[in-house]
C-alpha cells in the first residue's frame, strides 16, 4: 500500500521529543529533569508490617476488548480467564475520555481523570505557537551554552521532563514499606529514581527521539527513496557486489547546527547465493535471505576522540538479495545496558535485565507497525518481528514472576493493542481493507497473541496463593476503524477555520496554511477540538467566557448531526466540551471540546497534526485498521479478578485506590476513585 501516512506514529515521531535530546557528555547531562511529587501521609507501624505480607498481581493487557473476550469465551478460548471470571469476577471497565493509552493509563497510575494529570491527548500543542509535541514527556533546551567554534555546549538546565501530573499510587505504597515491581508501565518516561523497579514503557523514544525510525536500504528502482512515515528509503547501488553506506543516529546537539550522528555500515553480497554479509562498528555477520539478525550494539560518537558517546541497539532483516537488495534496520533503540536517557528505577535495573537476558527491546512502541504500513515488511515477516517482540518480555516476565516473593507486582502486554490495531481487517470483512484471501492465512493471528496473554494469566494463577489479589484489565477495548473524519476539512467547509489566499486544503501543510485573524476553531491531536482564544493562541480571534463557550456549543450541536453520505451514519457520536468532561488543577490546558468519534470512525490521519485531506470522511486504507480513539462509552476495557466486585460499572480511577486498600493504605486525597473488590 503504500499510501504515506502523516499522522498517529508520525505525530508522536517527529514531534514528541526533540530529536536532539540524546547526547551525555561531561560538561552536563541534557537528559535530566524529573518532575517533583507530592508528600504522602504515613501509617502505623503495626500496619506495616502486616501489609509486607500481602501480594498483589496485575497483569495490564492493553486493549484487550470485552468484544473479543465473548468471541472467545464463545469457541472456548482464554480458559485461564474464563477460570479467573468463575473464582471471582469479570466486568467491563470503564475507561477515559478520550480512550487514548496514555490518557487511559495516566488514570490508573494517579487515580484522576485528565483534569487532574494533564494528560489530554497524544499530541498537545503550544497555544503560542500551534506546535504539537508529545504529550507525555518534552525536551527543555539549556538555559545556558557555551559556545566554542562549531560547539555549542550546554553547561546549565535542560533536560527530559515528564509531563504527567499527579503521584503514582506506587509512591504511596513505597512510604509504607511496600516492595513493588513494575515492568514496561507506560506513561512513566523519563522514570523518577525510587526504590521500586520499575522500566518505563509507552512513551519511551528511540534514539532519533521519535516513536521509532526504521530504515529500508534498497537498490529496488521501484522504490521511492526519502521519508515515509516511521521511516527512511535509503538507495545504494552496488559496485562488485560491494556497497558503501550509513546508518543515521540521534542529531548532536552539541553542534550549532544540529545534524545527524552518522556511522558507516559496509554489506557485501554473494554473486550467486540469497546471502549478504554486514559490517558495522568492526561487528561483521552474515544473514541469508530472510534471517533476522540478533541485537548489534552500536555507538554515536558527539565529539571527536569520543568525549561524548551514546550507546543504541538495532537488528538486521535481509529481505531480497536478488534481483533486488533490500536490507531492514530496526529503529535504533536506547541500549538498556548503557542508556543515553533513564529509562528504568533504579537506572541499574534496565543493566541488570540486560545482563541477564541480552540486549532487548526499549522502545516504547516495539512492533513495527510503520513498516508494515508502508509495505517494508509484510504480514508474514510484520508478524515474525511481533512474537519475536514478545517472547522476549515473555523471558522477563517469567524471571520477574519466578522471583516475587511480596508486594505489588505490574506486567504490562502490548501485543493485544499493537496487534489488533494492524490485524482487525482479518475479522471485519466490511473494512476498505479487507482481503478474503490473505485474511483466511491470517484469520487466526488475533487469537493466537490473545491465547499468548491468556496463557501469562494462567502463570500468575499458579503463582498465586489463595490469599493474593490477582487482576488482569485493560485500558481500553477495541473497535474496526473504516472511515476516517477529517476534523479541519468540517470545521473549514462550515466556515469556522479560513485558509490564506491560495492555500487549498491539499496545500495547507498542517495548521501553517491557516489563516489565524479568520479562523475561530481548529483540530489538533486525534480527539482535541480548540477554540482560537483571543489572549491564549498567538493570533486568537474569539473572545474569552461566553463567547467562546457558545461557539463550543454551537460546534458540539453541528457535530453531533453531522452525517457521512456514504454510509448514512453519524461519524462523531458525541462532543464533550472540557467543562463537562473534566476536573481538577491542570483543566486550562485541556482542548476545548474531546471529539468522542462513533465506532468504525477515528480522526482521519492528516487531522492529528492539523492536516487536510481535501474532504470531510473517506475510507481508512491504511493497514491500521483497529482503533479505540472514539466514544469511551463504546470501547470499555475488561476487569478480572479472583475476589468478588463489590461495586457495580467499575472504572480505571477505581484500581489504584483498590489496590492500595489491599495493604491498609487509606484513599488518598488526590484519587477520585472507590475500592471495588472483596477482601480475603
Amino acid at each position: 500500500m503504500k499510501k504515506a501516512v502523516e499522522q498517529y506514529r508520525e505525530a508522536n515521531s517527529r514531534t514528541a521529543i526533540s530529536r536532539r535530546g540524546f547526547v551525555k557528555t561531561g560538561v552536563a547531562a541534557i537528559a535530566g529533569g524529573f518532575l517533583s511529587q507530592s508528600s504522602a501521609f504515613a501509617a502505623g507501624p503495626a500496619i506495616i508490617s502486616a501489609r509486607k505480607k500481602r501480594r498483589v498481581f496485575v497483569l495490564g493487557l492493553d486493549g484487550m476488548s470485552p468484544y473479543m473476550v465473548a468471541r472467545l469465551f464463545e469457541s472456548g478460548g482464554l480458559p485461564n480467564l474464563k477460570r479467573l471470571s468463575e473464582i471471582g469476577s469479570y466486568s467491563k471497565l470503564a475507561t477515559s475520555d478520550p480512550p487514548q493509552s496514555p490518557v487511559a493509563w495516566s488514570c490508573f497510575i494517579t487515580g484522576m481523570n485528565p483534569g487532574g494529570h494533564g494528560i489530554f491527548d497524544f499530541v498537545h500543542r503550544d497555544p503560542e505557537t500551534i506546535k504539537p509535541y508529545l504529550s507525555t514527556s518534552r525536551l527543555v533546551q539549556p538555559s545556558r551554552t557555551l559556545g566554542a567554534g562549531k560547539w555549542s555546549l550546554p553547561i546549565s538546565g535542560g533536560g527530559i521532563v515528564q509531563q504527567r501530573k499527579g503521584r503514582p499510587f506506587w509512591e504511596y505504597m513505597e512510604d509504607e514499606g511496600v516492595s513493588a515491581s513494575l515492568f514496561r508501565i507506560p506513561a512513566t518516561f523519563p522514570p523518577k529514581e525510587t526504590s521500586t523497579r520499575l522500566l518505563s514503557g509507552l512513551g519511551v523514544p528511540d534514539m532519533r527521539g521519535s516513536y521509532g525510525v526504521f530504515t529500508l536500504f534498497t537498490d529496488d528502482p521501484k522504490r521511492e527513496p526519502g521519508h515515509v512515515p516511521g521511516g527512511d528509503i535509503r538507495r545504494v547501488q552496488f559496485a562488485d557486489d560491494y556497497v558503501a553506506t550509513d546508518i543515521a543516529g540521534p542529531d548532536n546537539n552539541l553542534l550549532k547546527v544540529p545534524e545527524p550522528v552518522r556511522i558507516p555500515l559496509v554489506v557485501r553480497r554473494d554473486r550467486l547465493y540469497d546471502v549478504a554479509r554486514i559490517s558495522i562498528q568492526g561487528t561483521e555477520f552474515i544473514l541469508n535471505k530472510g534471517e533476522w539478525s540478533g541485537w548489534v550494539r552500536v555507538k554515536f560518537a558527539m565529539m571527536p576522540a569520543g568525549f561524548a558517546g551514546v550507546s543504541g541497539i538495532c537488528r538486521f532483516y535481509l529481505k531480497q538479495v536478488h534481483p533486488v537488495f533490500e536490507l531492514y534496520v530496526s529503529p535504533i533503540n536506547i541500549d538498556p545496558a548503557d542508556p543515553a536517557i533513564p529509562i528504568s528505577s533504579p537506572a541499574s535495573y534496565s543493566r541488570e535485565l540486560c545482563e541477564r537476558f541480552g540486549p532487548f527491546y526499549t522502545q516504547g512502541i516495539a512492533e513495527d507497525n510503520q513498516a508494515l504500513s508502508n509495505g517494508v515488511l509484510d504480514h508474514e515477516e510484520y508478524l515474525a518481528q511481533a512474537w519475536s517482540v514478545l517472547r522476549e518480555r515473555e523471558r522477563i516476565f517469567d524471571y520477574e514472576l519466578g522471583r516475587f516473593r511480596e508486594g505489588f507486582f505490574f506486567h504490562y502486554v502490548s501485543c493485544l493493542d499493537v496487534n489488533q490495531h494492524m490485524l482487525w481487517w482479518t475479522i471485519d470483512p466490511q473494512h476498505p481493507m479487507h482481503r478474503p484471501d490473505l485474511a483466511k492465512k491470517r484469520a487466526g493471528a488475533l487469537d493466537e497473541f490473545h491465547a499468548a496473554a491468556d496463557a501469562m494469566v494462567g502463570r500468575v494463577l499458579k503463582a498465586a496463593g489463595p490469599e493474593d489479589l490477582v487482576i488482569v484489565m485493560s485500558d481500553h477495548g477495541f473497535a474496526s476503524f473504516r472511515r476516517c473524519f477529517g476534523l479541519n476539512d468540517w470545521l473549514l467547509k462550515n466556515g469556522y477555520l479560513k485558509l490564506k489566499p491560495g492555500a487549498g486544503p491539499r496545500e495547507a501543510d498542517g495548521l501553517r496554511g491557516v489563516d489565524w485573524s479568520e479562523t475561530q476553531a481548529y483540530g489538533l491531536g486525534i480527539n482535541s477540538l480548540y477554540v482560537n482564544l483571543h489572549g491564549r493562541e498567538a493570533g486568537g480571534v474569539v473572545p474569552p467566557g461566553d463567547p467562546a463557550r457558545a461557539l463550543v456549543a454551537e460546534i458540539v450541536g453541528r457535530l453531533e448531526k453531522e452525517t457521512d453520505p456514504a454510509t448514512g451514519e453519524n461519524p462523531v457520536s458525541r462532543v464533550l466540551p472540557a467543562s463537562a468532561a473534566y476536573s481538577g488543577g491542570c483543566i486550562g490546558s485541556a482542548p476545548d471540546a474531546v471529539v468522542c468519534y462513533n465506532r468504525n470512525y477515528r480522526s482521519s490521519w492528516e487531522s492529528v497534526l492539523g492536516g487536510f485531506t481535501g474532504q470531510v470522511c473517506s475510507d481508512n486504507m491504511n493497514e491500521w485498521t483497529g482503533d479505540h480513539c472514539m466514544d469511551s462509552r463504546l470501547l470499555a476495557g475488561v476487569l478480572f479478578a479472583n475476589r468478588k466486585l463489590t461495586a457495580e460499572a467499575p472504572s480505571l480511577v477505581d484500581l489504584p485506590v483498590t489496590i492500595l486498600a489491599e495493604f491498609g493504605i487509606p484513599k488518598p486525597e488526590q484519587m477520585e476513585g472507590r475500592d471495588v473488590l472483596t477482601k480475603s
